[in-house]
């Protein structure tokens, strides 16, 4: 979706602002359900982070055109652009929550109020 979007918008909260990605929130990673645990293991040997798929009331969450996400704890994602990229590249990866370069306004709600940040045009 955030791929064919014209403008793609983003509304976190002041928490997910960190300096460098990773070791705060684990990174969601959409994948199909028909074999998401030879793609976890592939996931895990790539990012050599913990994958874990997310759950509700003890079933697997899934998306609306009915895929399952996996929450991967990375430490530390020095290179964010080349992991999408390798993420995507994984047989039965739908998409990252990684969102290199297609995000157009990024809205930040922070307890003084919200803060709009633009992405420069190129």
């Amino acid at each position: 979706m955030a791929a064919s979007a014209k403008q793609f918008i983003v509304m976190v909260d002041h928490t997910k602002q960190v300096p460098v990605l990773g070791g705060s929130f684990p990174l969601p990673i959409e994948v199909i359900p028909f074999g998401w645990g030879s793609t976890a293991r592939e996931i895990e040997s790539l990012t050599k982070g913990r994958v874990v798929l997310r759950e509700r009331n003890g079933t697997p969450f899934k998306t609306e055109p009915g895929h399952f996400i996996l929450d991967v704890q990375i430490n530390r994602i020095d290179r964010p652009a080349e992991l999408e990229t390798a993420l995507n590249l994984i047989p039965g990866v739908v998409e990252t929550g990684l969102f290199v370069g297609r995000t157009s306004v990024l809205i930040v709600g922070t307890p003084q109020g919200v803060q709009t940040l633009h992405a420069p045009r190129t």
